[in-house]
């Protein structure tokens, strides 16, 4: 039997620097998270920002292979202080796939 490459990668933020969401640095709208494959043929079933076991966020999305979580500025100045994670659940023709997470936390 062969292992297959998780074809998820890992989260990913424009706003997240070194591991930090900086509230400072945001802009009105606030911080966008993007979760994605490169194959087609993922589909994304949920996304979401989550504190230990605890999701914060979750939402499903439309787009099968990428989806983007807008988390508005006020939501984020909810989480000062917080050590989160991105992360999202796929799924691959039979087969059930967990994204990398994508570690950060929230700065003033």
């Amino acid at each position: 039997m062969t292992e297959t490459k998780n074809p998820l990668n890992a989260p990913a933020s424009e706003s997240i620097e070194n591991g930090k969401l900086s509230i400072s640095k945001l802009g009105a709208s606030g911080a966008k998270f993007r979760f994605w494959s490169d194959n087609p043929e993922v589909h994304i079933g949920n996304v979401w920002i989550g504190e230990a076991s605890e999701p914060k966020i979750e939402q499903k999305p439309g787009k099968p292979n990428e989806f983007i979580l807008t988390v508005s500025k006020p939501t984020v100045e909810s989480w000062l202080g917080l050590d989160l994670y991105a992360q999202c659940h796929a799924t691959l023709h039979d087969t059930d796939l967990t994204s990398p997470k994508t570690f950060f936390t929230v700065v003033s």
